[in-house]
């Protein structure tokens, strides 16, 4: 005759299931949850902290999170763009002329605004390099308009009397404005 197994399942103890367990906080229970939740509070402080604390270097590395420090209120320090930012160079030229006898190199071009709030005109700085597209002179010219509006574009003009004969290229950069617009 077969066992039978249902008399033994009533005399087996009953086990219970992990979920059944009493919770007792000296094996663990609630107190591991209780350390968990302090580990992440303190790591929340600790990068609030060191975002207040390094708030102008993360603005200077990543400016669009400057909304972020106005919006909760905390100053940063300005950040000026740098002469250029936003803005491109266009239509870049050269033509020569004659003045008292002596050869006039002129130098034009546009600035176009390439970004979505009006900008300042910098200042630029123009180079004539030789073959080897070596520095041979150079100079700082401010052009005339002080602002760019959004997608607008300001002509600028320089010249350059008896320029070098070894010049062979140019070319122009952005530089801080010598003068207020």
């Amino acid at each position: 005759m077969p066992p039978d197994f249902r008399a033994m399942e009533a005399e087996a103890p009953v086990r219970r299931q992990h979920a059944d367990w009493p919770r007792d906080s000296r094996r663990g229970g609630r107190g591991i949850g209780l350390i968990a939740v302090l580990i992440i509070a303190a790591l929340l402080i600790a990068v609030g902290a060191a975002g207040y604390q390094l708030r102008d270097r993360i603005v200077a590395e990543l400016p669009q999170l400057a909304p972020v420090y106005d919006t909760l209120g905390i100053e940063t320090a300005a950040v000026a763009p740098a002469p250029g930012d936003g803005l491109a160079i266009r239509d870049l030229g050269w033509s020569q002329a004659e003045a008292g006898g002596l050869p006039v190199l002129i130098i034009t071009g546009r600035i176009a605004n390439l970004s979505e709030v009006a900008r300042p005109v910098p200042g630029l700085k123009a180079i004539l390099e030789d073959e080897a597209n070596r520095e041979i002179v150079s100079w700082t010219f401010d052009p005339e308009a002080g602002e760019i509006a959004v997608g607008g574009s300001v002509p600028f003009t320089t010249r350059i009397e008896n320029p070098p004969p070894e010049a062979k290229n140019f070319r122009t950069t952005f530089v801080a404005r010598t003068q207020g617009p």
